[in-house]
């Protein structure tokens, strides 16, 4: 998928080296879908509007891999709702900490553009969003 947003890897640094005393719980990680891509500075274009779309809630993570760079992974399948009316092109994901708002902690692009249309199921499945700390 993609990496940590810079702020998000800055937040980890201070942390890291003693700058902050904690790191900031992450309530909950949302999954957003995106129709132009994000980058480790900046969100893509969220879907809007009222076509049923909404951030799906991912419970469960991999813990990270001991391989360079270390990786972690959806560990349960990740399930949009039923579009009701098309949501275009979906070219990346992003990663927040609530279900609206929030704070933008990881992005990626996705392989290959998925359109959604009305009644598509936008659908990933265990394993296939993955976050690293790299700079992609």
């Amino acid at each position: 998928m993609g990496g940590i947003t810079r702020a998000y890897r800055q937040h980890l640094l201070n942390y890291v080296m003693g700058h902050t005393t904690a790191v900031a719980s992450i309530p909950a990680t949302c999954i957003a879908l995106f129709t132009t891509l994000c980058s480790a500075t900046s969100a893509g274009t969220e879907v809007t509007g009222s076509t049923g779309y909404a951030r799906v809630t991912c419970p469960s993570w991999t813990s990270a891999t001991a391989a360079e760079p270390a990786v972690i992974a959806n560990a349960t399948i990740a399930t949009f709702a039923t579009a009701t009316g098309s949501w275009g092109d979906i070219v990346s994901v992003g990663i927040y900490d609530t279900i609206t708002g929030g704070n933008y902690i990881a992005y990626g692009s996705l392989t290959a553009t998925k359109t959604i249309s009305a009644n598509d199921v936008a659908r990933f499945a265990s394993g296939s969003l993955t976050v690293s700390l790299n700079e992609s």
